[in-house]
């Protein structure tokens, strides 16, 4: 229970908002990043023609561990949300999860690798997002809304 309450707390301190062009990015991590410069360039005129910055952002959540012996492990998710206010976010309803683990023997994983692995698992997911047409997301989007 405290764990999952300070992982909580870590994600809410941690949350970022920010725009870019024609898109808006929302994320909750382990630790603060560009997430805009991190996904700007996987983003499509599609996707924004779709979901237009005034009534739409993307989502991210993002954690990384570093485990007893070593390893590291990162996570992701991302999807797109109707925009509530500045004060917060909904869940999306359809999410595009990446996972990736890092080992380095007994060595241990160091900071910096864990931060690369990070980044990696955030553009994973949003290519992910992505991936699907932007049209069959917004339906489906709005059947849940219904």
């Amino acid at each position: 229970m405290r764990k999952g309450l300070a992982l909580f707390s870590a994600l809410l301190c941690c949350s970022l908002r920010a725009q870019a062009g024609e898109f808006i990015v929302t994320s909750f991590g382990d630790t603060p990043t560009n997430a805009v410069g991190l996904v700007r360039d996987l983003v499509t005129d599609e996707f924004t023609a779709q979901f237009p910055a005034a009534k739409y952002e993307i989502v991210l959540e993002y954690h990384c561990m570093k485990m007893s012996g070593g390893e590291a492990s990162c996570s992701a998710i991302a999807g797109v949300s109707p925009r509530l206010s500045g004060k917060g976010s909904l869940m999306p309803v359809s999410r595009f999860n990446a996972i990736s683990s890092k080992s380095n023997g007994g060595a241990g994983v160091s900071t910096g690798e864990i931060n690369a692995l990070r980044e990696n698992v955030i553009r994973d997911s949003v290519r992910e997002l992505m991936s699907v047409r932007p049209a069959d997301l917004r339906a489906s989007l709005e059947r849940v809304r219904k």
